[in-house]
């Protein structure tokens, strides 16, 4: 009884939503969509559980990480994580990876057998980095210079996942929103490079700044810490 009433519940707050969404402009994306945004690039490569099927600008090559990274099975339960809108956005030559909160299962139809995107400077990891978004493939693949987790103090972050990102090739940094509470020092960043240290919530925050030329910042709202990343010969690949 407790279950249904909390069901229905969360449909009445959805009916509220879709009201209000029917009577405002919207727009529904699907793979291959680019979103209009002046100076910026903004390719849908991921939405409504369906994927670009041609590999974008300087992509396409065969992926050597997937021989050794199966694809993991689908987690039913999570049909609303597996809809998320999945983005590449370019700034001349920076460029960042954000799916949003798609699993290891769909991440893999976007590097297997070949690598239908493209070397990013950040990768906004998947899932708050919840290990079940976590694919070693996508990983190597798309090369990132720093990872971002949105994760919370007792969500994402998770222990299995950091072993994974610091053994990224040519990954340099790793900036969490705040100290995983379920891993330790060694499987959390420096201090410098996360937002909030305690459990309780401070709303400090993580900044990205880029430029065009392919440099971008990443600041620490807490204390200020900020490290540029200047641009390595030719961009990203």
């Amino acid at each position: 009884m407790k279950y249904t009433r909390g069901l229905e519940s969360q449909r009445e707050r959805f009916r509220a939503y879709d009201a209000v969404r029917r009577k405002v402009g919207h727009t529904v994306l699907k793979p291959g969509d680019r979103i209009p945004l002046r100076g910026v690039d903004v390719e849908v490569v991921a939405a409504a559980g369906k994927f670009i099927q041609k590999p974008l600008k300087g992509a396409g090559a065969p992926n050597p990480f997937c021989a050794t990274n199966p694809q993991q099975a689908v987690i039913e339960r999570d049909v609303e994580d597996n809809l998320s809108v999945g983005l590449v956005v370019s700034l001349g030559k920076f460029r960042i990876l954000d799916l949003a909160d798609q699993e290891a299962h769909n991440s893999h139809e976007l590097v297997c057998p070949n690598n239908l995107l493209v070397a990013v400077d950040v990768y906004q990891v998947n899932v708050h980095g919840q290990f079940k978004g976590i694919a070693p493939e996508l990983i190597g693949a798309v090369h990132p210079r720093v990872a971002i987790v949105g994760n919370g103090a007792n969500k994402g972050a998770d222990p299995q996942t950091w072993p994974i990102l610091r053994g990224a090739a040519g990954l340099e940094d790793i900036w969490q929103v705040h100290y995983s509470a379920n891993g330790t020092k060694d499987t959390n960043p420096p201090d410098d490079f996360i937002a909030n240290l305690e459990p309780a919530d401070e709303y400090k925050s993580i900044k990205l700044s880029a430029e065009s030329n392919g440099c971008f910042t990443v600041t620490n709202r807490r204390n200020g810490f900020s490290k540029t990343y200047k641009p390595v010969s030719g961009g990203p690949k």
